[in-house]
């Protein structure tokens, strides 16, 4: 018994003696055991070790899932990635592709995200959304201010909202008197990846300027994300199903829309209704009908944007003037784009692929077959060109009010046969209509890739 309390007291005093020596170290109990204290930040340390290690091995495991049979680096096979991870970390994970070369990597502790650029993104950057709450909750938290820069969101399934509950927008266009540059506006900033699921029921009608599932985007991913058709839109300036704006370095991939869409005013787009400089819209498409004022396309309202690989498939009518079947008005570049859906304006600047070409207007490997419609200056391709170069682009004979109307260098018109086989001289991105996704006319390639 007492051999016993002897090795008891030597314990406590052991104990004091190093409390006495940390407290004579300038050292407390609170710099030692705190949130920021030694003890803490060595555990950090050393889980920051363990994760660096890890990401090491997934970017050895995402190397091997991408080199093809000649030793050529690809796109990452999904079924070589999850053997690959296997390999490297002894854990099989959950691996859940979002559509375009993109993957959530779940194992039993840790999570990544690898984007098709083969960057990986670790946990504490990820946000999954599952449900209506969970995208409400981060629409209020962007709303709030956090602009997710650096972070990526994730939706993981279909999302149904309440169609007779207006959308608040993610993101904010506040004044509508300021500039989209303004310190006023919220803008999203990270990558927001829909994992082609769709936002059903959305509902917004109302007036205020720059709408959609986004109000304003800067610096932004959107991708893989689809708006349905069971949604309600009847709004005014600056709409887009996607995004009202979209800003400076943004980019738009994947995305589609099916939802009608009806506006009393101008700059209304499927996609974006305003975009600006250096930013870029690819392998999007417009299904659902719109009806505007002015300045609509089935993709953008009005562009300074990099346009490529899209297509409209919507009838789009205009109250007024300039009116595309890709872009209202557009200002920089359109390649690799085609349009299937009447395009009508009672005023002047209507065409096939763009209404009004302005400023450094770049249009080529493009085509039209929709019926246009106009009061004044119609074309198959380019309403009106103010500016710009057109190349490489075609349309079918005899759709502008029954006549070829404003015909530009650079395009020219086909009969119904001889445009369905032009799909051998748009270049590389379009593919001969095999399987009739397109009634014969010529199909964008990634379309061979998906159902829509």
């Amino acid at each position: 018994m007492k051999k016993t309390n002897e090795k008891g007291i030597t314990l406590v005093a052991l104990i004091v003696t190093i409390i006495v020596l940390l407290i004579l170290a300038s050292i407390s109990i609170a710099m030692l055991t705190g949130e920021n204290g030694i003890l803490n930040q060595a555990k950090k340390a050393k889980e920051e070790t363990n994760q660096g290690e890890e990401i090491e091995k997934i970017k050895i495991a995402v190397m091997g899932s991408s080199i093809d049979e000649n030793g050529f680096n690809s796109v990452i096979d999904e079924e070589k990635l999850k053997k690959e991870l296997t390999n490297q970390l002894s854990e099989e994970p959950k691996i859940i592709s979002t559509g375009d070369g993109s993957f959530l990597v779940e194992f039993t502790k840790s999570k990544y995200y690898i984007n098709k650029n083969k960057d990986i993104i670790s946990e504490e950057n990820i946000v999954k959304i599952e449900n209506k709450e969970q995208l409400e909750e981060f629409r209020d938290d962007v709303n709030a201010g956090n602009t997710y820069n650096g972070k990526v969101v994730i939706l993981t399934s279909d999302i149904f909202l309440d169609i007779t509950k207006e959308w608040e927008p993610i993101g904010k266009y506040l004044n509508s008197n300021t500039s989209i540059n303004d310190e006023t506006n919220i803008a999203f900033e990270g990558i927001f990846d829909g994992g082609n699921h769709t936002i059903h029921g959305i509902k917004i009608t109302s007036k205020e300027k720059g709408k959609g599932f986004f109000a304003l985007i800067k610096n932004a991913t959107i991708k893989n994300l689809i708006i349905g058709e069971d949604s309600e839109i009847n709004v005014s300036t600056s709409f887009g199903s996607i995004t009202g704006y979209a800003n400076i370095g943004s980019n738009i991939e994947n995305c589609v829309n099916k939802a009608n869409i009806v506006s009393n005013s101008g700059n209304i787009g499927g996609i974006v209704g305003t975009i600006t400089v250096d930013t870029n819209i690819t392998n999007c498409c417009n299904i659902g009908n719109i009806k505007a004022n002015t300045t609509v396309g089935g993709i953008a309202g009005i562009s300074e944007a990099n346009i490529d690989s899209c297509y409209n498939t919507g009838n789009i009518n205009s109250d007024t003037t300039n009116v595309g079947g890709i872009v209202g008005t557009n200002q920089k570049r359109i390649t690799n784009c085609y349009n299937m859906g009447n395009i009508t304006g009672t005023g002047t600047n209507i065409g096939g692929i763009v209404g009004l070409g302005q400023g450094d207007t770049i249009i080529e490997n493009t085509y039209s077959k929709g019926i246009i419609t106009t009061g004044r200056y119609g074309g198959g391709i380019v309403g009106f060109k103010e500016s710009g170069i057109v190349r490489n682009s075609y349309f079918l004979e005899n759709t502008i009010n029954g006549s070829n109307g404003i015909i530009n260098d650079g395009e020219s018109p086909k009969k119904e046969e001889e445009l369905k086989n032009i799909y051998n001289l748009l270049g590389n991105n379009f593919s001969q209509d095999k399987d009739n996704i397109n009634n014969g006319y010529p199909i964008l390639k990634w379309q061979t890739n998906t159902s829509l």
